[in-house]
């Protein structure tokens, strides 16, 4: 199974105020205002989704590919249709994507001066809170560009992202067996 996420450092400087024009469908311009918390709120969405997609195939990242439901708890590509949840403060504003089928983690920290860093850090602490066998930095890896943890022989899946002062990992929950 797939999850995506992605962070938003809501102090950094607005996007570009073609950015929405840029990024949504016809359908979604229809549905949504311009407003910066939307725009921010539709990148991230398609952000988390196309970091869950890529994990089973090999996509390019079209934005306005990614459809966003009117009430921002969807989003579909191609075939593919994944549930949203957002968590949102005044300093950034976090978006996880996963089949609404599945259930995951996640857990955002400041940033470091290496959000590199910073973000193996926080996933490595979250994988350990969660009652898993410690991991190490070199199990965590890139297939293809798309990280995962590698332990006990086995993959699993994860999102790692950063933005400005903000870093968040996220971790797909194991099927009950």
């Amino acid at each position: 199974m797939i999850i995506g996420n992605d962070i938003i450092d809501l102090t950094e400087p607005p996007p570009h105020p073609r950015f929405f024009q840029r990024i949504t469908s016809e359908r979604e311009k229809r549905y949504f205002s311009d407003s910066v918390l939307m725009c921010h709120q539709l990148w991230a969405a398609k952000e988390a989704a196309f970091k869950a997609i890529r994990q089973q195939r090999t996509i390019n990242f079209i934005p306005a590919a990614f459809q966003v439901n009117s009430k921002l708890n969807k989003i579909r590509f191609e075939d593919i249709e994944l549930g949203l949840h957002y968590e949102q403060d005044q300093n950034f504003l976090h978006c996880l994507a996963m089949p609404a089928s599945c259930a995951g983690t996640y857990r955002i920290s400041s940033s470091s001066p290496s959000p590199a860093a910073a973000v193996r850090q926080t996933l490595i602490d979250l994988w350990s809170d969660l009652g898993n066998k410690p991991i190490t930095v070199e199990q965590i890896q890139k297939k293809n560009g798309v990280p995962q943890i590698i332990a006990g022989g086995s993959s699993r899946g994860i999102s790692l992202t950063h933005h400005g002062s903000y870093v968040a990992a996220a971790i797909l929950a194991l099927p009950p067996s």
